[in-house]
């Protein structure tokens, strides 16, 4: 289908942390938050957040868990759901 164009203004109000730990075994830790209120549409914002751990096991190989979630108080037409959330395991190695 087809859908009309919209322009929207939003503001843009973001925190984040991190840690790291580069001693062996390296780990590191971040936690980010941004809030976005909606100027152009009544009582509409978005939620962008994340919070993730990652643990060197062995030299070079990692392991990460990080839980993630979007929310939006008024989506596009036609979306199922006003949020969306994971969880996301990886392993990585670097040289």
């Amino acid at each position: 289908g087809t859908s009309e164009g919209s322009n929207n203004a939003e503001g843009d109000i973001g925190a984040s942390f991190y840690m790291f730990y580069f001693d062996t075994p390296k780990s590191n830790i971040s936690v980010s938050a941004d809030f976005y209120p909606n100027f152009t549409v009544s009582d509409r914002f978005r939620f962008e957040g994340s919070i993730a751990a990652t643990q060197e096991v062995i030299k070079d190989l990692t392991v990460t868990l990080e839980y993630y979630e979007s929310r939006d108080t008024k989506p596009p037409e036609g979306a199922n759901s006003t949020s969306d959330r994971g969880i996301v395991f990886s392993i990585g190695w670097s040289k």
